[in-house]
């Protein structure tokens, strides 16, 4: 993922995370676009 940031857990154990591609620091990337999405945890295994 482009830009990726910081991982967080919610109160429910889920993983989330957030992309920066999104931001104007980036506006020449081809892949611009912002994201917040989480992840499948037990895909990760």
């Amino acid at each position: 993922m482009p830009g990726l940031e910081d991982l967080a857990r919610g109160p429910d154990g889920a993983l989330w995370s957030l992309s920066e591609a999104g931001s104007k620091r980036w506006l020449g990337w081809g892949t611009f676009y912002p994201l917040i999405f989480e992840l499948d945890v037990n895909a990760l295994r």
